[in-house]
């Protein structure tokens, strides 16, 4: 049996990856990137000419069973936060099964999402006056966690972006913020 061409392995696996939409890479020659994924080549030498290669795709993932497997949840209270240097308070009051979440920070209310999986925090922060749409603020953050014996440091950072009613100008609307809570035991 003859070596199969590299190209040829290569538009196999990533057609049983999931289709391919493909572009060459000219600095590393036999590189290329199929669904964003950047595969390099391996020469045909690596593949015995009397094997072929083996292409098994993979079952799709049930996705609510990888949620429930993977998800991680937000702890609840009052949490530290520091956004652009302004110190206060971050009150989650709650998250809900579908990942909604109310709370409030610097005193004003805020309604968001919680999601488990990417551990990530999304939230607007409504002002005194909904009605003033230049003063809103979304917080876009991440959940880490350091444990050090039965307590646990939960640490949110990200950024949040703000518009003029804030203090924010067109040269400037993109903030950093951190917020952390001690878990006892």
């Amino acid at each position: 049996m003859k070596a199969i061409p590299k190209a040829i392995t290569i538009l196999a696996i990533a057609t049983a990856i999931g289709g391919v939409t493909a572009s060459s890479n000219a600095q590393t020659p036999g590189s290329f990137t199929a669904n964003k994924v950047s595969v390099t080549a391996l020469p045909s030498s690596s593949i015995p000419s009397n094997q072929e290669p083996v292409v098994k795709p993979q079952k799709p993932t049930n996705s609510k069973m990888l949620l429930a497997q993977a998800s991680t949840s937000l702890p609840t209270g009052t949490w530290s936060i520091n956004a652009n240097s302004f110190g206060g308070q971050l009150v989650i009051n709650s998250v809900d099964a579908q990942g909604n979440l109310t709370g409030t920070v610097y005193g004003q209310s805020i309604v968001g999402f919680w999601d488990g999986v990417s551990n990530k925090i999304t939230f607007i922060r409504v002002p005194s006056n909904p009605a003033a749409s230049s003063q809103y603020q979304i917080y876009t953050g991440y959940l880490f966690r350091n444990s050090s014996g039965p307590d646990s440091v939960y640490t949110l950072t990200g950024y949040f972006e703000a518009f003029a009613g804030t203090g924010a100008t067109a040269r400037r609307v993109v903030y950093g913020w951190y917020a952390q809570i001690r878990v006892i035991g």
